[in-house]
């Protein structure tokens, strides 16, 4: 089976960026464990439009095609699902991403050109989709399938919620498949170049401007996974500056000093700098002096 990832094209210029999709890579890199090919086409990274990107698309000839998107991309989202299921001969469309996390069978129902829908993390959702796709009578196994949305007889079926990726899942996750984005050892070396990562998802507060696509359950990897992947940055892309994506890094507890701390030992603070987010509630003098 071969599967393409999809990131479409911003719609709004003001949030155009030049950094990979975490959640498409991820996904990537999660099949590819599991022997599935997988290839990127993050067409807000690489400033393609709908045009460019269903050509390039369908030139793959994918066997399942899934797209991540937000709300403000879910129109162009569904333009493109539905060109790419007329040039190849109606292949299954798969929409991902914060939107159907949201609204999971209204997005369905909506939009007429997604075949599936998974909300939630999406790694093992996916996976369970294409292994039932391979089979031959793969709508026997469709309601077995946690996380999932699809299309039954007359009606828009959601299956129950996928269990969340566990810490200890979340520390052993392969990395994202960046080698899609990235050539050489020196990519990110640029000045205004950086590398984006996560230590942890989830978040348990309740902001009023969020709606938790990851969930209020905090799972974070361990600080050796951490200060590894910040070392294999540098190694294998010149990374000097890193941004953290999670919700929240900076805990104040334990496991943030522990994180703190092996930044300090291996020497890294000579080595890069990063930056990552946290609350002024869980910022007091030893975090700051840390």
């Amino acid at each position: 089976m071969k599967v393409a990832l999809i990131r479409p094209p911003e719609v709004n210029p003001y949030w155009k960026a030049k950094r990979p999709s975490l959640g498409i890579s991820y996904i990537a890199s999660y099949l590819h464990s599991h022997s599935i090919e997988a290839k990127l086409f993050d067409a807000n990274y690489n400033a393609w439009t709908e045009k460019q990107t269903v050509e390039l698309v369908t030139r793959y000839r994918p066997d399942i095609i899934g797209i991540s998107s937000m709300t403000n991309e879910i129109a162009s989202s569904h333009t493109i699902a539905g060109l790419l299921r007329a040039s190849l001969d109606n292949v299954p469309t798969v929409i991902g991403g914060c939107h159907i996390t949201a609204l999971p069978q209204e997005t369905l129902i909506e939009f007429p050109n997604f075949t599936y829908g998974v909300y939630g993390e999406g790694e093992a959702t996916m996976l369970s989709l294409v292994q039932c796709l391979s089979q031959q009578n793969p709508e026997e196994g469709l309601a077995q399938i946690n996380g999932l949305v699809y299309r039954g007889s007359n009606q828009v079926l959601r299956n129950p919620p996928c269990q969340r990726l566990s810490s200890e899942e979340l520390t052993k996750l392969s990395y994202p498949d960046f080698e899609q984005y990235y050539q050489g050892e020196k990519a990110l070396a640029g000045k205004d170049d950086y590398y984006v990562m996560i230590s942890s998802r989830g978040c348990p507060y309740q902001c009023i401007f969020c709606m938790q696509v990851l969930g209020r359950q905090v799972r974070r990897r361990s600080a050796e996974s951490v200060v590894e992947e910040m070392e294999y940055a540098i190694d294998r892309y010149g990374a000097h500056t890193i941004y953290f994506f999670d919700e929240i890094f900076l805990f104040n507890d334990r496991l943030t000093y522990d994180t703190l701390e092996l930044i300090k030992k291996r020497g890294l603070p000579k080595r890069l700098r990063w930056r990552a987010l946290t609350r002024v509630n869980l910022v007091d003098e030893s975090l700051s002096k840390t």
